[in-house]
C-alpha cells in the first residue's frame, strides 16, 4: 500500500510490504559492468542487553522502550535483534525497531499465533541500507491482544555492513590513514604542533 511507504536514512525508498520495489533488470545488468564491489563486511554488536523491570502491560498502548547507543562507523546493510520475550501469546505482540536516522522496522505485528514467547529469537531488517549506524537505536514492545501479559527480558543488536572511512579531524586525511600510514592523531588536526596542516600545505 502507498502508506506502507517512507524513505530511510540514506534516502532510499523502502517499504514494510515491497522492501525496496522491484528491480529494474536491465539497468542491474548494464550496471553491473562497472561494478565497484564493496569493501570486506563489518559489524558491531552492543552484546546482550537485559531489561529489568520490563512488563509488559496486557492489550496497553504503554510501550516497553529499551535503548542503546552504537558507536562503531558502519554503512549498514543488514540489522539482526535477537530478543527474549516472555509471553503467552507472542503474535499479539508488535515489535519495533527504530535507527539513528529515524528509520523504523516493524519486526513483528500482531498476527495469528498461538505460540508463546521469543526465546533467543532473532529477527533481521534490511530498512536501515546504507544508513550511518552511529547514534541512538531503540526497540519497542507492545502487547496488541487480550488476557495476557509478559516481560520483555533481554535483546542484543547486531549492525552488519561496511566500514565508513571517517576523516575525524576534517584535514583531508582519512582516521585509517593517519594511524595506519602516518602516524598521526585522527582526532588532531595538527597532531605535530607545527600550526601546518593539510589544507594549509597545498
Amino acid at each position: 500500500s502507498v502508506n506502507s511507504w517512507a524513505t530511510n536514512g540514506a534516502g532510499h525508498d523502502v517499504s514494510h510490504k515491497y522492501g525496496f520495489g522491484v528491480v529494474d533488470a536491465g539497468a542491474a545488468v548494464t550496471l553491473s559492468e562497472t561494478w565497484t564491489t564493496v569493501s570486506d563486511e563489518s559489524s558491531a554488536t552492543t552484546g546482550t542487553l537485559t531489561c529489568s523491570q520490563c512488563n509488559i502491560q496486557d492489550n496497553n498502548a504503554n510501550l516497553v522502550t529499551v535503548n542503546t547507543m552504537v558507536s562503531e562507523p558502519i554503512k549498514a546493510e543488514n540489522v539482526d535483534v535477537i530478543v527474549d520475550i516472555t509471553h503467552q501469546s507472542r503474535g499479539d505482540l508488535e515489535v519495533i525497531l527504530t535507527s539513528p536516522s529515524g528509520t523504523q522496522s516493524v519486526l513483528s505485528e500482531k498476527h495469528n499465533d498461538g505460540g508463546s514467547d521469543y526465546n533467543n529469537w532473532r529477527f533481521s531488517t534490511v530498512h536501515n541500507w546504507d544508513e550511518d549506524s552511529r547514534g541512538d537505536w531503540s526497540l519497542t514492545v507492545e502487547d496488541q491482544g487480550n488476557n495476557d501479559v509478559g516481560s520483555f527480558d533481554e535483546w542484543e543488536l547486531i549492525v552488519y555492513g561496511t566500514q565508513i572511512n571517517l576523516d575525524s579531524d576534517g584535514d583531508g586525511l582519512s582516521d585509517t590513514n593517519e594511524t595506519g600510514v602516518y602516524g598521526t592523531d585522527p582526532n588532531d588536526i595538527d597532531t605535530d604542533d607545527d600550526n601546518i596542516n593539510v589544507f594549509n600545505d597545498r
